[in-house]
């Protein structure tokens, strides 16, 4: 529900009538709560909505209603009208801009941290990766030279053996060889002593029969 300033006005009248008694002691009370005013300054605007949230459901509505301009009279009997328009400009205060800048500084700041850290881990990310594919190119290099010196000592290894087998070859027939070609000249010798023999022989069966042509 909302009031016309005329209804406020009624209404403030009718809560709070001129005095026909002493004045001294209202006086004393109005200048007490009035000293509240300046209790305001450093309150949130939460604490102070919330203070008026005591005495009227909607206190934004009211406070922005009530400090749409000067008021001269309070619908409260706790509050002046002075004391009430402080408490309630303290209810509707917007944020400082100083605080939204921090606030927003503070945010920029986190987003620009929050993004340096996503580049640095994509980079962490990135030289795992390289590192990792460095890793596997030198293993398989490894074992690509590994199998190459393998066949390179096998291939080797065949050589050698080829090159004692066709020495161990080599010498064996050379000995026989050796062998042949003594055999052969064991034989040679054999047949000259044996044709000697045989000129031997016949030589001396023509000298008996010379000595017996002689002696007959």
């Amino acid at each position: 529900m909302e009031f016309s300033p005329s209804q406020v006005d009624a209404l403030c009248k009718c809560i709070s009538p001129v005095a026909t008694g002493p004045k001294c002691k209202r006086r004393r009370k109005r200048s007490d709560i009035e000293e509240r005013a300046d209790a305001n300054a450093g309150r949130s605007a939460s604490s102070c909505s919330a203070e008026v949230s005591v005495q009227f459901t909607e206190p934004w509505r009211f406070c922005t209603f009530y400090t749409s301009y000067p008021r001269t009279t309070s619908p409260f009997k706790k509050y002046t009208a002075s004391a009430l328009t402080s408490l309630c400009k303290c209810a509707i205060a917007k944020p400082s801009s100083t605080t939204s800048k921090k606030a927003s500084t503070t945010t920029k700041k986190h987003k620009a941290n929050h993004h340096i850290q996503k580049d640095f881990d994509n980079e962490h990310k990135e030289n795992d990766y390289f590192d990792q594919a460095s890793d596997s190119a030198e293993a398989s290099n490894n074992q690509q030279q590994k199998a190459n010196n393998d066949q390179h000592q096998e291939t080797h290894n065949y050589k050698h053996q080829e090159a004692n087998k066709h020495k161990h070859q080599k010498g064996h027939l050379d000995k026989h060889e050796e062998i042949d070609c003594h055999k052969h000249y064991q034989e040679t010798i054999n047949d000259q002593c044996a044709k000697v023999n045989i000129k031997h022989k016949a030589s001396q069966l023509n000298q008996f029969e010379e000595i017996e042509m002689l002696a007959g």
